[in-house]
């Protein structure tokens, strides 16, 4: 054991994940906020230069597995619960927000929960926010309403470009 996990303690670098490097420091707070997070993840102490280099070496030399940013985001989602969607979604806005060329990245992982209980990709024109509209279209995705009623999960959504449904916003889908 020489990395620390989720919960600070050491663990068999093997054992373990490690997100990606060069994400903010706030989309590393609200991950590791998440109570329910996943806790064979690297504690993101690991994340000074000296460290974090290490930490590479070991789980790398370990067989272990050094994260994409969507494994990362999708890891907290994946519990399928409203919390965890919005804990990856607040993420997910806030490395959108800071590095837009990260959004590609961002807008891969399946990390909204939708109305029908499913992880979708945060896409502007695929997802929708529910609303008084009622759609002909059968092929839209609606956020879960808990999430939608989460008012930062709710601005996060705003940041990557999902909004509420409407006629104008439903043709735009198809036609596209």
């Amino acid at each position: 054991p020489s990395l620390p996990d989720q919960d600070g303690k050491l663990a068999d670098p093997s054992t373990l994940k490690l997100h990606p490097s060069g994400l903010p420091s706030e989309a590393l707070k609200v991950w590791t906020s998440y109570p329910d997070r996943p806790k064979n993840w690297c504690h993101p102490a690991v994340d000074t230069r000296s460290r974090r280099i290490r930490a590479e070496r070991l789980i790398v030399a370990s067989g272990g597995q050094l994260a994409s940013v969507e494994q990362w985001l999708e890891a907290v989602a994946g519990d399928l619960t409203p919390a965890g969607s919005s804990t990856a979604i607040r993420a997910a806005a806030i490395i959108a927000e800071v590095d837009p060329s990260s959004k590609w990245a961002v807008e891969r992982a399946r990390i909204v929960l939708t109305s029908e209980g499913s992880l979708v990709q945060a896409i502007p024109g695929k997802l929708f926010l529910p609303s008084s509209y009622v759609s002909v279209g059968s092929d839209i995705a609606y956020v879960h309403p808990d999430v939608a009623s989460m008012s930062d999960a709710l601005s996060a959504l705003s940041i990557l470009g999902i909004h509420k449904v409407d006629a104008q916003k439903e043709l735009e889908a198809h036609v596209a």
